[in-house]
């Protein structure tokens, strides 16, 4: 599924890339503006915020909803054992078809605040490093509960892009030549010790958490 995800994502970077007429090509989509303008530039920008904070909300809940239904658990199985779930007749191929395409649409939701934001959409905003950024969130936070990947996504984006940048005193020339460098070592030092450490993440398996709890009468 990942490898997968990852060629997609490859072929959709080539297509917007190339693609003068439907993407802009490598210069990308500029000139966005907000849809409704109430007057001030930083009234628009908090506005949009605000519609953002919105929709990641709704996001969340949906996603926390989802983990606890019988969907969610059968998510969960076909994540610790895909085999032995479709020999009890689980739909795996549906199931996941539909999770990509889900996942898919809230991620290019998003995508799409983020230009409208930023008044520009170039190839380069969805790149590896993007990615890398939200793989290092999801493992640093753990996969198996909904709040891992709030909590590693600050951690991701907190840790390295504004603590490093923001408070050490680097020099100026590092910031387009060494600082990419730098983010792509310490997300992969990242990884290797949070999975050594910690395979399941800061915040562990919320659900063998409470097995084992219950399994030991606590």
């Amino acid at each position: 599924m990942l490898v997968g995800t990852l060629g997609f994502a490859t072929a959709v970077w080539i297509l917007a890339t190339t693609e003068q007429g439907l993407t802009g090509g490598a210069l990308g989509m500029g000139g966005l503006r907000f849809p409704f303008d109430i007057g001030k530039t930083k009234a628009n920008e908090l506005l949009w915020l605000g519609i953002l904070f919105v929709v990641v909300g709704a996001i969340f809940y949906y996603v926390s909803r989802v983990h606890r239904s019988p969907y969610g658990r059968l998510l969960i199985a076909l994540g610790d054992n895909e085999p032995l779930a479709g020999s009890l007749g689980k739909p795996a191929f549906r199931t996941k078809l539909w999770l990509f395409a889900v996942g898919s649409a809230g991620m290019g939701l998003l995508g799409a605040i983020h230009g409208v934001m930023a008044h520009l959409l170039i190839p380069e905003a969805i790149g590896i490093n993007v990615t890398l950024t939200v793989m290092v969130g999801l493992i640093l936070g753990g996969m198996a509960r909904t709040w891992g990947a709030v909590i590693g996504g600050v951690l991701a984006v907190g840790i390295f892009d504004i603590v490093v940048q923001s408070y050490l005193p680097l020099p100026r020339s590092w910031y387009t030549q060494a600082i990419p460098v730098l983010r792509e070592m310490a997300f992969g030092a990242t990884l290797v010790i949070v999975l050594l450490i910690k395979p399941l993440g800061i915040l562990g398996d919320m659900r063998r958490d409470k097995l084992f709890r219950s399994v030991h009468g606590e």
